[in-house]
Formats: C-alpha cells, sequence, structure tokens
C-alpha cells in the first residue's frame, strides 16, 4: 500500500485531495509501526502469539474495506494499520524461530525476507499496470483485500490445524 497510498488517498478521500494531507495521512502509518517494539513485549507476556497474529492479519482486509467505503477518515485507517502492522512485523519473526528448527533459522528467515521483497518488488509495477488499465485505484484495492483476507484465512486453518494436532505455535510463549 505504501507505494501508492497517497495518490490513492489523493484520488478517493475530499479530506486528502492535497499531496501534503494524503502524505500526512500515510506517514501515520509509519509513526504507528514504532509501537512494533511494545506490541511484541505484550505478545510476549500474554503468549497467545498465533492467535494474536490470526487477529491482526485478520484485521488488515477490514480496514481497507473501511478505507475503501470511506466509514473512517484515512488518518484513522492508517493509524490501525500501522499497529496491525507492528503486531504482524514483530510477531511474525517470532513465529518462525519458534516452528522452525534452530539449524534451519538462517534459511527460513532467508525465505521470509525473500517473499516479503519478491511481494515489495512486484506490487509497484502491477498497482500501476492496473491504474493505468482502469484509471483508478479501486482494482487494487481489491485484489489486496482477497490477498490479505486469504492469507489471512490460512493463517486461521494452520493454527486450527496445529491445535487439534501439535500444538507447536498454539502453546503459550511462557510455556515453551
Amino acid at each position: 500500500f505504501t507505494a501508492f497510498g497517497p495518490l490513492y488517498l489523493q484520488e478517493n478521500f475530499q479530506s486528502t485531495r492535497s499531496a501534503e494531507a494524503a502524505g500526512d495521512a500515510t506517514s501515520i502509518l509509519y509513526l504507528a509501526i514504532i509501537a512494533a517494539p511494545l506490541t511484541g513485549m505484550i505478545i510476549d507476556h500474554t503468549g497467545y502469539r498465533s492467535q494474536i497474529q490470526c487477529i491482526a492479519c485478520m484485521n488488515i482486509p477490514i480496514v481497507f474495506l473501511i478505507l475503501t467505503y470511506e466509514i473512517l477518515l484515512p488518518w484513522k485507517c492508517m493509524l490501525w494499520l500501522g499497529l496491525l502492522y507492528s503486531i504482524t512485523e514483530s510477531n511474525g519473526l517470532a513465529i518462525i524461530s519458534v516452528i522452525v528448527p534452530t539449524e534451519l533459522h538462517g534459511t527460513a528467515f532467508g525465505v521470509s525476507g525473500c517473499c516479503i521483497s519478491l511481494a515489495l518488488l512486484i506490487e509497484p509495477a502491477t498497482v500501476g499496470y492496473l491504474h493505468q488499465l482502469t484509471g483508478s485505484f479501486t482494482t487494487s484495492i481489491w485484489i489486496f483485500i482477497l490477498l490479505t483476507f486469504l492469507s489471512g484465512l490460512i493463517g486461521v486453518l494452520v493454527v486450527i490445524h496445529d491445535s487439534k494436532h501439535h500444538k507447536l505455535i498454539s502453546t503459550g510463549a511462557n510455556n515453551l
């Protein structure tokens, strides 16, 4: 979203028609990410790592739906997204270290970083192409909503499967 967020906000919201207002709203997302150490500490304390990750992942498409239908002001959505991103960022890497054997951490973190980098590489070109084709960011937002919902759903199914069979990622951090 960061690649086209300001342009999307300028195109779709009266309150962020200027480049400055759209930039300010998008920067709130980065400001909220500063909460990552705090959210990580809270998750470590509660021990519900996989459940919190699933809730955060399922909230991301909801925020984009709210943004798409202009239910909340953009800055509120950006704040919410920033907090969700801080949860998924601080928690996602910790989950890898819990479910992957120590001798494979380098490979697991490398694959994770590669997937993130590939997404960041593909997103701007895809969004630009779809915007040029349709004249709007709506198609890109809907694809993003569907993909984030699908990934969140897969995460929920993995946690459900794990809780029935292995109980590895569903175990609280204090019980490992």
